[in-house]
């Protein structure tokens, strides 16, 4: 069966569609982007997902990054879902440094509905495939396991798969280097079956350029050709175009001659974060930039949730002239729409969440570890952590624990205003005056954490105005909290 699809970039709904024998569009929203170019790669993929032998059990979305693969994968998981292909569905991100640890308790989680208590990488790998084997054997189960945006190797036995892969298993990879999806097949020992996602022809690059800026050939002959230059400077990616297209929506001639001037000598990569840093200078407001920036805190392909935006937010005073937590409530959604509509953060199919593209994350990171910002986000793996990284005058921090066994006893950054922490097991040592030298401290979030450190050096933060803490362990004792005579009324989060 051959689909004819409307492509968009509209959050997929969260629920189950009813299946359908009729080839209808994915969205018939309006202001879909219909691109024709994408429907022969979809249904080649989609063919493969279909086929029943193990000449098609490893399939790899390759491209560019930018390009649409992880949009044309949840597209394809969505059509797999609704025509019940499979009976479950892993989907893990790796990203560019992958923590081994989180990837597998994600992975139990969708087979088994619990996460792992093995510490190591390679007790976690026994457990998952002891989970596989339950599913494929006893409950006959077709399982489709998606690892996206890989960039390195990734050893199949680490994710609990064994090589040849079983029988009722299909991998779909999404990754920018074929090569690497070519060594995850043979480790599977099966071929791997590449379907090009490659980017927009001319025809689309230009007309999804004019859906974002409403200019048209026939309406501004000069704009619509500066326009198509830059198209070609942002390579016909649809990323680079819905981000510049909807930064020159309504401005003038010169900031498109200044825009396709800024582009000019320099390769595709270089142009897309200069786009990407042209989006964000394009951005009004002082608080719209706040608050992005500070999605850069959360890991790749997270599910930010608004409401922490808020409880941050409110914490670091990053808004002016609101004084209740309501008030910052409305202000942080004011300022995640502007940055949604801007095309810089995305809706997520998860209700209260936004994400960021990976792309985008890029070039958050990058700004906010050098000047006067000095933050440090590490959500890969810690082992490679360097303590030379880490400047003493940091002003924010933000770590994934897992694999770590404890927090070094000098770990003393008396700038500090935020601090975020997640995934860190009940082996995770942290020392007594933890706190003693963050007086500047003004938020602190764990997540998914056991026994957080909360000693009574928690007093030394008296400038502490958020405290919030998502499915963590803690101790009986919370009397230490009355320490914190800053800590507002709302401040406490759980």
């Amino acid at each position: 069966m051959y689909y004819n699809f409307t492509w968009t970039d509209a959050p997929l709904p969260t629920g189950r569609a009813t299946s359908s024998t009729t080839s209808t569009p994915l969205s018939s929203s309006p202001g879909g982007d219909d691109f024709k170019s994408r429907d022969v790669p979809f249904n080649d993929a989609l063919k493969l997902l279909q086929q029943n032998d193990n000449k098609s059990q490893v399939i790899a979305l390759c491209g560019m990054g930018g390009v649409g693969k992880t949009t044309m994968m949840e597209q394809l998981k969505k059509v797999a879902e609704d025509k019940k292909m499979f009976d479950f569905f892993v989907k893990v991100t790796l990203g560019r440094n992958p923590n081994m640890l989180s990837i597998q308790n994600e992975i139990a989680v969708c087979i088994g509905g619990e996460g792992l208590r093995e510490e190591t990488v390679t007790a976690r790998a026994d457990s998952l495939r002891r989970k596989f084997e339950k599913k494929l054997e006893e409950d006959k189960a077709k399982i489709l396991v998606i690892l996206d945006d890989v960039w390195g190797k990734v050893e199949i036995k680490d994710i609990g798969l064994t090589s040849p892969l079983p029988k009722g298993v299909k991998l779909l990879l999404t990754s920018r280097d074929s090569n690497i999806c070519t060594q995850i097949a043979a480790d599977a020992f099966t071929l791997l079956q590449v379907v090009r996602v490659n980017v927009l022809s001319d025809a689309e690059a230009q007309n999804f350029l004019s859906k974002y800026t409403g200019v048209c050939i026939e309406h501004d002959q000069d704009r619509f050709q500066i326009g198509c230059d830059i198209v070609k400077k942002c390579g016909n990616l649809p990323l680079a175009i819905k981000l510049i297209g909807t930064t020159l929506k309504s401005q003038e001639n010169y900031v498109w001659r200044d825009t396709l001037n800024r582009l000019k000598n320099h390769d595709l990569d270089d142009n897309v974060q200069e786009i990407i840093r042209i989006s964000y200078e394009y951005v009004k407001k002082d608080e719209d930039k706040e608050i992005f920036l500070h999605c850069g805190l959360f890991p790749e392909d997270s599910d930010i949730q608004i409401e922490d935006l808020v409880r941050h937010g409110w914490g670091l005073k990053l808004f002016k002239n609101v004084s209740t937590l309501r008030e910052a409530r409305d202000r942080t959604n004011t300022c995640v729409r502007n940055l949604v509509n801007a095309n810089l953060l995305m809706d997520s199919e998860r209700l209260g969440c936004v994400k960021m593209h990976d792309l985008v994350l890029a070039f958050v990171l990058e700004r906010v570890s050098k000047g006067d910002l000095n933050w440090i986000v590490n959500h890969g793996d810690v082992s490679t952590w360097s303590r030379d990284e880490m400047n003493k005058s940091c002003k924010r921090i933000s770590l994934t624990c897992m694999g770590m066994s404890e927090f070094p006893r000098d770990f003393k950054y008396p700038d500090l205003s935020f601090i975020q922490l997640m995934d860190g097991d009940q082996s995770l040592k942290f020392p007594e005056d933890f706190y003693a030298s963050m007086e500047n401290l003004k938020v602190i979030a764990f997540y998914k954490m056991q026994y957080p450190p909360l000693p009574t050096s928690l007093q030394f933060s008296i400038n502490l105005k958020s405290l919030c803490l998502h499915r963590c362990e803690l101790t009986s004792d919370w009397s230490y909290i009355g320490d914190c005579r800053s800590l507002f009324r709302g401040g406490l989060r759980t």
